[in-house]
């Protein structure tokens, strides 16, 4: 097999593992669990797939990686991401949680234009507008029933992402990615595991089930960061960009047949306006 098609198979499994996290982290709650330990759990866990993965990949890890700073912030704002999107589940259905949190990428193009990094043409301002409009669909039904903590943790999730990616690119592309993602799990490890355990916020869920969902989740995240990681290599960070934008479509799919989640008619036109538009988006800026 090509490497091309091993890169495409990898992306796709990537987006696979990542779509799934957050109607597991659902359904870890519905069986007693608790976001701090869904959090907490991600980074732990995560942490001794990811190293036992480099150890028998006999990957060697760049020491100037951690020693610099913008990995650490990427870090961090990957810990920001981890904590909104996967605590707003508790509070709001997967499917919404899900399109707040994908704004990300118009929140990245925007910085950009003001960065004078992106041109601020006629195009950027309908991805703006149209993105909005669609949203507006999402929510507007279901708002008085919304809860705002849910709507306010997937944007600053999405803002999370968002920091990520701009520091990436702008101060942190020469790093060692393997590295990177090392770094990346060990600051969410060391900033949430103490604050839960001090808080005695780590609930395990009350279920065989539970726990196989909260493990499973962990595995998947750190399976989808070495995916990630290899797919670049593969066919390159575009062509992974690119189709990672498959990854909310999984998302929401997972909710609507394992979660009984529903969407009407109006809010699933609105999904439909902002996958499109974030597609047509990554599409244009390559």
């Amino acid at each position: 097999m090509s490497p091309a098609k091993i890169g495409l198979l990898l992306v796709i499994g990537c987006n696979i593992a990542l779509g799934s996290n957050p109607p597991l982290a659902r359904l870890v709650y519905n069986d007693g669990g608790t976001p701090e330990t869904v959090v907490a759990m991600r980074f732990l866990v995560g942490l001794i797939v990811l190293g036992l993965f480099l150890l028998l990949s006999r990957q060697k890890l760049d020491s100037a990686t951690f020693r610099s700073l913008p990995a650490w912030i990427v870090g961090l704002s990957w810990t920001v991401t981890s904590i909104g999107y996967l605590s707003s589940v508790f509070f709001i259905p997967v499917s919404l949680a899900v399109l707040i949190f994908f704004t990300f990428p118009l929140v990245v193009t925007l910085v950009d234009i003001l960065l004078g990094k992106a041109s601020n043409g006629p195009f950027t301002l309908a991805v703006v507008l149209c993105a909005f409009i669609g949203l507006s669909f999402v929510l507007a039904p279901a708002l008085d029933q919304l809860d705002w903590r849910g709507l306010a943790l997937a944007f600053v999730g999405g803002l999370g992402t968002a920091s990520a990616i701009l520091v990436t690119n702008h101060k942190a592309q020469v790093v060692d990615q393997s590295s990177l993602a090392v770094v990346v799990l060990l600051t969410g490890a060391l900033v949430v595991a103490p604050a839960v355990f001090l808080r005695e916020a780590f609930i395990l869920p009350a279920t065989i089930y539970g726990n196989i969902y909260l493990i499973g989740g962990a595995v998947l995240n750190a399976s989808a960061l070495i995916m990630m990681f290899a797919a670049i290599k593969r066919i390159g960070s575009t062509q992974t960009a690119l189709f990672m934008n498959l990854e909310p479509l999984v998302t929401i799919s997972v909710a609507l047949l394992f979660l009984s989640e529903t969407l009407t008619p109006l809010q699933a036109t609105g999904v439909l306006v902002v996958l499109s538009v974030l597609f047509l988006s990554t599409l244009r800026s390559k």
